[in-house]
């Protein structure tokens, strides 16, 4: 797959830009395989530091030393998706039915990622209901969840703002897809699942004229399977039409930017996103 994002800050008046965080590099594991990577900045920054973030995100630090009506990030990549089957694993027998028993492996991670964000009643009641129809075994959980989140919300493109919080969500039975894989992430910690927000990219088929947007959906620690990415927007597992770049126990922990600006002037952000399969010989090229 072939991916484009650009990202454009306009500002009123010429700024200073404070240090810039940017999670735009996809994801390198055994799902998917990043054969190339480039990131354009304009203007050109002062210096950038790589770094490996908390969450093992690829992370580029930026900071700069003139003021600026514009600040412009270009992401280009090259990425073989190789998940054709999300489903090829065997969980723990353990880890077979909900709850889990006491001592699962990978603490204290597994108690952060599982650990519910706030109160909400009506969410917990949710994933309750979905546990009994599965007969709390865990992978009917995770799939019935998803499916019914897909049926139950309505899906809305929603391009600016904090993603909403679950019980927020649940009530309106509506939300972006951010809003949506809060809602899964937190139905999933109420029943002790671990879980995660994931940014990235989708390859769905899109209406003529209609822009492309980041995409979000959530992933689920699995013991015997590790992480695995579940869509509710879709109400599938995720597989190779997904592309992750970042990951967090909270949406805000995988933000493709992140950054802010000295000065009195407003501004607005827009972006671009441009994906594509590559052709036969092009991916024959790619892998050399």
């Amino acid at each position: 797959m072939q991916l484009r994002h650009i990202t454009r800050y306009c500002y009123s008046k010429a700024v200073f830009c404070e240090p810039f965080t940017v999670r735009l590099y996809p994801r390198h594991d055994a799902s998917q395989h990043v054969h190339s990577y480039a990131l354009q900045m304009l203007p050109e920054p002062a210096g950038l530091s790589q770094i490996l973030d908390l969450h093992d995100n690829n992370t580029v630090r930026i900071w700069f030393k003139e003021k600026t009506t514009t600040l412009v990030f270009t992401s280009d990549a090259v990425v073989e998706t190789r998940r054709t089957n999300p489903y090829d694993f065997l969980l723990d027998r353990a880890a077979e039915r909900l709850p889990f028993p006491a001592g699962v492996p990978g603490e204290p991670l597994f108690a952060y990622f599982s650990k519910p964000e706030g109160e909400s009643p009506n969410v917990r009641e949710f994933a309750e209901q979905v546990l009994e129809s599965a007969d709390r075994q865990t992978l009917g959980f995770v799939c019935q969840l998803a499916d019914r989140i897909y049926h139950e919300c309505d899906t809305v493109i929603r391009d600016e703002g904090d993603a909403l919080s679950a019980e927020e969500t649940w009530r309106l039975r509506s939300g972006a897809c951010r809003d949506q894989a809060v809602l899964f992430n937190e139905a999933c910690r109420a029943v002790g699942l671990p879980a995660r927000f994931v940014s990235g990219y989708t390859l769905c088929e899109i209406k003529e004229h209609e822009r492309r947007h980041l995409h979000a959906w959530s992933e689920v620690y699995l013991p015997g399977a590790g992480w695995r990415g579940f869509d509710p927007t879709t109400g599938l597992a995720a597989a190779d039409e997904h592309v992750a770049v970042a990951t967090g126990r909270l949406p805000h922990h995988a933000a493709p930017t992140d950054g802010t600006f000295r000065g009195t002037a407003t501004s607005t952000i827009e972006t671009e996103i441009e994906l594509r399969h590559l052709t036969e010989q092009e991916e024959a090229a790619v892998s050399g």
